[in-house]
């Protein structure tokens, strides 16, 4: 919970050596949770020791500063996979398999280059379009330039959000909005979001007929996420996570800027175990993010680390930044020692009264991206957001890294019944 130093030794040269060996434990610790093949991420922040911050400085891919509507939050440094915790090819299945069994992310390098590479022209009208997502009418061009029909809706689910909002005919109820991700108007991040019925109440609806439904509409908006649902490579790496077929809904296309990006939640319902949705596949398609992604498990054992650091009087400021001062705090401190309750609290929405605590605090931060819960996407880079229910599931952060915005594909994984539908939509030709 302290800044961190390295001198901590007196002989010539200790500061850079001791520097290094910090780093080398850091990436190298065997409690460090990591996904194969995932670059890695380490935090820092100005007033950490100059011979740490120098070492940095020199040796990583990229340094990128983490804010949020003007908030500074730290920084982080970018390194390559770690090699020396490369698994041979059968155990790599096997822990990217007790990882989705743990509600960890997984991160997929590279995962679906190939399939961008052939859609350049469809990828840059997307981006162009979400990139004008605040100027009336534009979800509405859109749709027009598809050949898709439908009604625009008058009446705003969110009205400090939600930009336009238009409803399919059909007994399928299907509908497309675009929304801000955030509330403040100084921020250019949006998405378009492909759903169906009432919004929040059939959001965990397990009627597969619809979900199709809700695919084919996206597969006929979004000629990437076509790409996908043909892929028989790209799908079978998800059956194999996930035990069976899958089918991917409830596609929504993102709009990441500066200072914008998601707060730290999860796509979790209260749904039965067998119909739920299984996870989230979200692919980077131009642009870069930076993600802070986690177990509910460790999140919690995160959140009591810090609880703890505080009883012992350290950070006494995060008492007052973030719990409304210690008599606040000492409350919460006390509920906290029933696991129910303070994994209820982290699963809610916003994470209840840690909210403050996990999307503010830079020594929670840090504390959380030194123990390898960060990830760096670029173009054709994936991961997965598994989901075991409430009280198992992965919660996720997200930031724009660099000064460009990018452009991003979000998709529900569900299990699949009935399997691949053999009806299959015409192939997509690439504009010239």
């Amino acid at each position: 919970m302290r800044r961190r130093s390295s001198a901590t030794s007196s002989r010539a040269g200790a500061p850079a050596d001791a520097a290094r060996k910090l780093l080398e434990r850091l990436l190298g610790a065997r409690s460090r949770d990591r996904s194969p093949g995932a670059r890695e991420l380490v935090a820092f922040r100005p007033g950490d020791d100059p011979a740490y911050l120098a070492l940095l400085a020199r040796s990583a891919e990229r340094l990128e500063a983490l804010s949020r509507f003007g908030r500074p939050l730290g920084s982080v440094a970018v390194f390559p996979p770690w090699s020396a915790a490369r698994p041979e090819r059968e155990q790599a299945e096997e822990f990217l398999l007790r990882r989705w069994r743990g509600a960890r992310p997984i991160v997929l390098r590279g995962w679906a280059s190939s399939l961008l590479k052939d859609r350049s022209g469809s990828l840059a009208k997307l981006e162009r379009t979400l990139s004008k997502l605040r100027r009336p009418g534009t979800l509405g061009r859109l749709l027009a330039e598809m050949g898709i029909e439908a009604e625009a809706v008058a009446a705003l689910d969110d009205p400090e959000r939600d930009l336009e909002k238009f409803r399919l005919p059909g007994p399928e109820g299907l509908w497309i909005k675009s929304a801000t991700l955030t509330s403040p108007a100084s921020n250019e991040s949006g998405r378009i979001r492909f759903s169906f019925g009432a919004e929040g109440d059939d959001d965990a609806s397990s009627d597969e007929a619809r979900h199709r439904a809700v695919a084919r509409l996206a597969r006929r908006a979004l000629p990437v996420a076509d790409a996908l649902a043909r892929s028989r490579r790209h799908l079978r790496r998800l059956e194999r996570l996930c035990g069976g077929p899958v089918l991917l809904t409830q596609h929504i296309a993102y709009w990441n800027a500066p200072q914008g990006g998601a707060l730290l939640h999860h796509d979790s319902f209260a749904e039965p175990a067998r119909t739920r949705q299984r996870g989230v596949c979200y692919v980077q398609l131009s642009g870069a993010t930076l993600w802070l992604a986690l177990s509910s498990a460790d999140l919690a054992r995160h959140v009591r680390a810090v609880l703890a650091a505080l009883a012992r009087g350290e950070a006494p400021w995060i008492a007052e930044e973030h719990f409304d001062g210690p008599r606040a705090l000492k409350r919460l401190q006390v509920r906290a020692r029933d696991s129910a309750w303070l994994g209820a609290q982290l699963a809610s929405s916003g994470c209840g009264e840690f909210a403050r605590l996990v999307n503010y605090s830079p020594e929670f931060l840090g504390l959380a991206l030194d123990a390898g819960h960060g990830a760096l996407l670029a173009p054709g880079d994936a991961i997965l957001l598994p989901n075991h229910g409430l009280s198992r599931t992965c919660l996720h952060a997200v930031w724009c890294a660099g000064n460009a915005p990018g452009a991003a594909l979000s998709m529900a994984i569900r299990r699949s019944p009935l399997g691949r539908p053999r009806a299959k939509l015409p192939a997509h030709r690439e504009q010239p």
